[in-house]
């Protein structure tokens, strides 16, 4: 066991930072973003943790704390037990059932005073740079279910680090290269330049240049939406045009998602487009 907890504090050792998404029968849908740190004491069979989520795109409660907890990881009488102190003063205890290719699944041994939980299961698996968390709980049933999940890579959020955070959605095409639909950072979003595939047939919408903006627009929107956000928090847009004798009628489909003040904005007309299209805008949004 001992061997174990070296590996649990090589491997878990750090500060890790990504998103997640809980679902469970007792809570609303939640997308959440997620800071884990543990922290290995050299002099100790021990590892002290603490752990933080707070909304993502909820209009509502964007930025607000929806957990936290506080803990460690020991090795005593020959298991590794995990405690944990959560936000209200719960305390649990789980111990390692499981540890199988860098996958460590932990137990509770007491029974949570719950109405909702009589049992808790957190599962971590480390490779790299990368770190999956899962929560599962068991309603008053025999199985666990799974209550979130979370991917997160290593980082430092230090107060002087912005967190950069990949926004994704299937209404919207995905990406054809090494970058994401848009892209979370602080306050401001950015949003990839986009062409008019139809995400539902997966066919590109060009028999006009009208029809062809629209469906762009459409994608940014749905991107947008995603983010938390919708036209009104645009405040830059970049608009390259295969040939600028499109401007006039881009322009009447463009201005159609817009309100006074319009965003700031440059058009560009260039020699080519990804997929022969006539037509790629991105913007820039800012959360208020």
């Amino acid at each position: 066991m001992k061997e174990t907890l070296l590996q649990i504090k090589k491997l878990f050792s750090g500060k890790w930072a990504g998103e997640g998404f809980a679902k469970f029968p007792t809570i609303d849908d939640t997308a959440y973003t997620e800071h884990l740190e543990f922290i290995p004491d050299d002099y100790k069979d021990a590892v002290f943790f603490r752990q933080k989520t707070w909304y993502k795109n909820n209009t509502h409660k964007n930025g607000h704390t929806v957990f936290w907890d506080t803990g460690f990881i020991i090795l005593k009488d020959k298991k590794i037990m995990l405690h944990s102190v959560q936000v209200g003063g719960r305390i649990e205890t789980y111990e390692l059932i499981d540890a199988v290719n860098q996958t460590f699944t932990f137990n509770s041994i007491d029974i949570l005073h719950d109405i909702k939980t009589t049992r808790s299961q957190r599962v971590f698996t480390v490779s790299e740079n990368n770190f999956h968390y899962e929560l599962n709980m068991a309603a008053h049933t025999a199985e666990f279910q799974n209550h979130l999940k979370a991917d997160l890579t290593k980082t430092d959020f230090n107060k002087n680090h912005i967190m950069r955070t990949a926004v994704k959605t299937s209404n919207a095409p995905e990406p054809m290269g090494p970058f994401s639909q848009a892209v979370i950072a602080g306050n401001m979003i950015f949003v990839s330049a986009q062409l008019a595939r139809n995400t539902i047939t997966g066919e590109m919408v060009m028999q006009t240049i009208e029809a062809e903006t629209k469906q762009v627009m459409e994608n940014i929107k749905a991107i947008l939406k995603e983010a938390g956000v919708d036209f009104s928090n645009v405040v830059k847009s970049s608009i390259f045009l295969k040939n600028m004798q499109h401007y006039a009628k881009v322009n009447e489909v463009y201005s159609s998602y817009f309100d006074a003040p319009y965003p700031a904005r440059e058009t560009i007309e260039v020699s080519a487009l990804p997929l022969y299209v006539n037509a790629e805008i991105s913007v820039i949004a800012v959360k208020s």
